[in-house]
């Protein structure tokens, strides 16, 4: 039997390209750019509240000297430096002899009138001072008071009150008594003598510590209460 023909191909010719097969060609896929994910958020930090500044209390300054009133004519200004407390600062009409009205309270600072005016000084306890007087005008008197005791001088003005006539009553016992040569009268006049000097000597201490004296800046006395004037 005979085998089919075979087209064979010359040799060194290869065969043609229409008549051979092409491999297939490679399908090249476009490359897939990944699609960036968000990162997640983190939240975003709150602002910290300012916390409120502390304010400070406002201090209470001390009056300047342009905010007192301006003095007017017949005023004077008066500061009081006083060794008793609750003391007062009394005025009245000069040459009156009626009741004393306080004016301010120590240690004042006010503004009076002191114009025809005469003052003293007053407070519980305490012997008032002698009346005195105040010139009108800018500035301020300054005053400085040492206060008698009112208690030692109600003691001296009894001690004194009995003492002087004890006193005189035992001089006449004894001068009679000596002049009449009457021994138990004389005695009895000496000893009334002594007792009445010895109730004299004790009344001045007393009389002098019940004493008030008011004195300016300069230390001079505008006031003194002196213990003859105290009886």
């Amino acid at each position: 039997m005979l085998a089919p023909c075979a087209a064979l191909a010359e040799p060194g010719n290869p065969p043609s390209s229409d008549s051979a097969p092409q491999p297939p060609e490679p399908t090249v896929e476009p490359a897939r750019t990944p699609t960036p994910t968000a990162a997640p958020s983190s939240p975003e930090p709150t602002p910290a509240k300012p916390s409120p500044t502390p304010v400070p209390a406002p201090v209470a300054s001390a009056p300047s000297a342009a905010a007192l009133p301006a003095p007017s004519a017949g005023t004077a200004r008066i500061r009081l430096a006083i060794d008793y407390p609750n003391a007062w600062l009394e005025t009245r009409h000069f040459g009156e002899t009626g009741a004393w009205q306080r004016g301010c309270a120590a240690p004042c600072g006010q503004l009076l009138p002191v114009d025809g005016v005469e003052l003293r000084v007053n407070a519980p306890d305490m012997t008032p001072s002698k009346p005195f007087r105040v010139e009108p005008g800018s500035g301020a008197a300054l005053l400085k008071v040492d206060g008698g005791s009112a208690s030692a001088r109600a003691w001296g003005r009894a001690s004194f009150a009995v003492g002087v006539p004890v006193a005189l009553l035992g001089m006449t016992g004894f001068a009679l008594g000596s002049f009449d040569d009457r021994d138990g009268l004389r005695t009895a006049g000496a000893v009334s003598l002594g007792v009445g000097a010895a109730l004299i000597l004790v009344a001045l201490p007393l009389l002098v510590h019940g004493a008030t004296d008011v004195k300016n800046e300069k230390g001079d006395s505008v006031a003194l209460r002196k213990p003859s004037e105290a009886l």
